[in-house]
């Protein structure tokens, strides 16, 4: 098939900006600190690069993010190596592609790029730690929004072809991620359930919805091959309503939240700085955005409409009413409203956005906040991993197995230079964590425990005994032993 030379054109500049994205946002997530709720999905990618497919013997969290990110990593390490740079690296792919996706499935592709920049391609530093760090959802959107272009050129033409990539697609996101039944098969059920009420049913979206439920049948079967054959996921207590008061609270996380992921709390600022016009200018955007969806949720012509209406609000909604919400470092769970309100607002019918000159002012007032943001952002300095050092310390000493509370033990493992379990403690014992973690570690050779406050020092005393060794390093001490150290029971 021959190309026209503008298609040619086309391509590679879509490349090129495409090629730059994935720069800008390798940049920008150098300056997130590795944490071991980072580090851990890296640990477990190296496992499975190991030959570990099915990361037998690991107990994992409350979702696993098998095939909607780790197998990702899994990917990049097979191709380059192991490093633990593609914990910054992949994330600003999997960005890259979800603002790429965000636009493509958008009818007005130029309201949708403005959207696509303020809200998710130009990050806050906070929007950053929410978008462009490992297992956080992100893949899960990619592939949500994948299945929506499918599941859309199905209803639009018919094409059966399509359905079964739908399939695939969905029934891996719904078995690596349980958010995806919210933001896919809900709406897909919501469009159902309001075309029979309004005696206008669509054949083709009750066929989507049939093979959305089939997806949750197979991602229900590839779970049991998983819990015999590989990992278990300890998840955690059911969701419950929030109380009334909680209602109160999640609505003022909510609204901190949002400000915050878009630097837009100008309140208690001086009006005559440079920041804080930035700031109202951004409050400015977000507000015209959530009156826009508004608009657009009154105005609901069709399935598709009523498909991303759902997929916008259900994670606020759920956010409020639900106990979810632990305060603002939460708010990540609401970003499919960004993402679908951009491609509800991105219809070609949206109100006030047809006008040219209303569009043209909004671009020009989104710009500015968006460059600003990005320019802040790449300015900050680099993370210092200091956990970095202590792993080439134990390295260098010849320790390469050894115990640590949670957020010390993957944030130190990632390096790939020593292994460290996470553990719990009590005064008078240590004990296993299954959690994020895997079961051999425990009986490996393990010879020091790293300190990081007098309860561990004192629980480590009493089940060990004095160490033969002690390590300094920053504001940790680390405590070693001339024999295997056992852990109890959880």
């Amino acid at each position: 098939m021959k190309i026209s030379r503008h298609s040619a054109i086309f391509y590679l500049v879509a490349l090129a900006i495409f090629s730059l994205m994935i720069s800008f946002y390798f940049r920008i997530a150098q300056r997130i600190e590795i944490n071991s709720d980072m580090a851990s999905g890296m640990v477990e990618a190296l496992d499975m690069s190991k030959g570990n497919i099915l990361l037998s013997g690991w107990s994992l969290s409350t979702v696993s993010f098998y095939f909607t990110e780790i197998v990702w990593y899994v990917t990049a390490i097979l191709v380059s190596g192991y490093s633990y740079n593609i914990t910054y690296f992949m994330p600003a792919v999997i960005l890259a592609i979800l603002c790429a996706l965000m636009i493509l499935s958008s009818e007005n592709k130029k309201v949708a790029a403005v959207f696509t920049l303020f809200m998710l391609g130009a990050p806050t530093f906070f929007m950053a730690r929410n978008v462009l760090t490992p297992f956080i959802h992100v893949g899960t959107y990619v592939f949500c929004l994948a299945a929506y272009c499918l599941a859309s050129r199905y209803v639009s033409n018919g094409s059966k072809a399509v359905l079964a990539g739908m399939f695939c697609i969905l029934a891996l996101a719904y078995f690596s991620d349980t958010i995806a039944l919210y933001i896919s098969l809900v709406p897909t059920l919501a469009v159902v359930v309001v075309s029979i009420l309004r005696s206008q049913h669509d054949k083709r979206w009750s066929v989507v919805l049939a093979v959305s439920v089939l997806s949750v049948a197979t991602a229900m079967l590839i779970n049991a091959l998983f819990l015999r054959y590989g990992f278990v996921v300890p998840g955690v207590q059911p969701t419950k309503f929030a109380t009334l008061e909680g209602i109160g609270k999640n609505i003022s996380d909510l609204f901190l939240g949002v400000m915050t992921l878009f630097d837009a709390d100008f309140y208690g600022r001086d009006p005559r700085e440079k920041d804080t016009v930035i700031r109202c200018l951004s409050f400015f955007i977000i507000a015209a955005f959530i009156f826009i969806v508004a608009l657009r949720a009154f105005k609901i012509k069709d399935n598709k409409d009523v498909f991303l209406l759902v997929a916008t609000l259900i994670m606020p909604v759920a956010y409020i009413l639900s106990d979810v919400s632990v305060g603002v470092s939460s708010i990540r769970y609401i970003l499919p409203f960004f993402i679908y309100g951009t491609i509800l607002i991105s219809r070609i019918n949206t109100p006030l956005l047809n006008n040219a000159r209303v569009f043209l002012l909004l671009a020009i007032l989104a710009l500015i906040p968006s460059v600003h943001h990005i320019k802040e952002t790449i300015h900050r300095p680099k993370a210092s991993n200091g956990l970095k050092e202590l792993s080439q310390v134990l390295y260098d000493k010849g320790l390469k197995h050894g115990y640590a509370e949670f957020w010390f033990a993957s944030a130190t493992s990632v390096y790939g230079q020593v292994q460290v379990a996470p553990i719990n403690y009590d005064a008078e014992h240590v004990i296993r964590r299954d959690w994020l973690s895997k079961e051999s570690w425990y009986g490996d050779n393990n010879r020091f425990i790293i300190i990081h406050d007098d309860m561990l020092k004192h629980a480590a005393i009493k089940a060990y005994g004095q160490p033969d060794d002690v390590i300094k390093h920053n504001s940790l001490t680390v405590f070693v032993w001339n024999k295997k150290l056992t852990t109890s029971n959880p």
